[in-house]
């Protein structure tokens, strides 16, 4: 069986922890873009004099609530996560160590032991790692794609479009600075 189909299979078995984790992280993307646009209510109630004293400390608390609420859910759904990966390191152990147990002298004669130790202990760390931290990674970084676009086109449609026309500008000011600093190293 492939390691892909592995994969699909482990996470077809564990889906209540992987739709947890999906469903925390979108609540965290959507509370890290709401805190922004909360204090900036605030300050404009305050610029405006409509709020003050005691009003303003229950205004300040929500955002601080979001905060605290964002804190939950990320370990919430680390949790989750990597208890899941956990499990699939587990799993695979178990999977190797049955097929190893099956195999006869011949095998053992055959392979080095330290490549077996590695495919026991490296490898098996590394596709949980990568079913752990790797999805998380890549799961953070399609929310935020989706989620931060949409919000600030919702704020203010023409300043997104100026946000995203300089996009096109980083990798040319990144690479031209990567050379400048590259040669000026090369140059001490």
């Amino acid at each position: 069986m492939s390691l892909y189909r592995l994969i699909a299979r482990f996470i077809a078995k564990h889906w209540t922890a992987y739709f947890a984790s999906a469903l925390m992280l979108t609540g965290i993307s959507i509370l890290s873009v709401l805190i922004p646009r909360r204090i900036g209510h605030i300050i404009d109630e305050l610029a405006a004099g409509r709020v003050s004293g005691h009003a303003l400390l229950l205004q300040l608390l929500i955002p601080v609530a979001m905060g605290a609420a964002i804190y939950f859910l990320r370990v919430g759904w680390r949790l989750k996560l990597f208890a899941a990966a956990y499990r699939f390191g587990m799993e695979l152990r178990t999977a190797l160590y049955a097929r190893l147990s099956q195999q006869g002298p011949a095998f053992y004669a055959r392979q080095r032991t330290g490549d077996l130790m590695a495919l026991a202990t490296n490898d098996i760390d590394s596709v949980r790692m990568a079913i752990g931290s790797g999805l998380l990674i890549f799961a953070d970084a399609i929310f935020y794609l989706t989620t931060i676009p949409f919000v600030m086109f919702w704020l203010s449609p023409k300043l997104a479009v100026m946000a995203f026309l300089t996009l096109p500008l980083i990798p040319w000011i990144v690479l031209r600075n990567e050379r400048l600093i590259h040669e000026r190293f090369e140059s001490l």
